[in-house]
């Protein structure tokens, strides 16, 4: 079984690696014509979600751990305070993307850039992806991973 997963980002690089483990066929294809890198701001991979990333063979080296949380009103008073009882991972966004695309690229699952889905129909049992610049990708699985505007 082959899967097309249209979309290089967090959702798209961890959905090809957790497949490619599993042993199906992977490929991705990617809107942005390079890594398509998002230098957005930090999240916090709460403990099941770094868990999942240890299933798939992904410890995030970015960031640092969290241990506690306050939340400061507009005067920059302190409203409240908490310790964390589970781990917690604030990361760069940019830098997660970054260490599971070269964890894609490690495991030799190929990833074109450039490639904006445009449609995607059924032919015969499988379903083909085409892009905006004329390339189709044929698969058994269509998994969209490319973000809340997706075709």
């Amino acid at each position: 079984m082959h899967v097309v997963i249209v979309g290089a980002g967090i959702a798209g690089t961890c959905a090809a690696l957790a497949l490619h483990k599993a042993g199906f066929g992977v490929s991705v294809h990617e809107a942005h014509p390079d890594s398509g890198a998002d230098l957005g701001a930090f999240l916090t991979v709460a403990a099941n979600g770094l868990l999942a990333l240890r299933q798939i063979d992904v410890v995030p080296s970015a960031g640092f751990p969290v241990d506690s949380v306050r939340l400061i009103d507009r005067d920059g008073h302190e409203v409240r305070s908490s310790t964390m009882d589970s781990e917690l991972r604030c990361v760069r966004r940019a830098e997660l993307c970054e260490q599971l695309r070269s964890e894609v690229h490690h495991r030799g699952i190929p990833v074109e850039h450039g490639a904006r889905l445009v449609a995607a129909e059924p032919r015969g049992d499988r379903v083909v992806a085409r892009f905006s610049d004329g390339r189709e990708a044929a698969g058994d699985l269509l998994l969209g991973a490319d973000g809340l505007n997706s075709s």
